[in-house]
């Protein structure tokens, strides 16, 4: 440690630092914990499976969306 003390535009830097670094990890946490929570049951197929309604997953979002607009005429 040195022997001078920290100014005040340095702490707040440092602190402003800790804090992003905090947002980041706690960022990174939750995408990687929702990719981890829900997993395909049905290889892929989502014509055929029964959890289609309720499915969080982007090629069930995409699958429901796409059988939508075929529904309506593609509206």
């Amino acid at each position: 440690m040195t022997d001078q003390p920290h100014s005040r535009r340095a702490f707040l830097r440092s602190l402003a630092r800790f804090a992003a670094a905090g947002a980041l990890a706690l960022g990174a946490g939750a995408l990687m914990a929702k990719r981890t929570g829900e997993t395909c049951v049905s290889d892929g197929i989502c014509t055929r499976c029964d959890t289609l309604p309720a499915c969080k997953l982007p090629q069930a979002l995409s699958a429901r969306d796409a059988l939508n607009r075929g529904n309506h005429g593609g509206r």
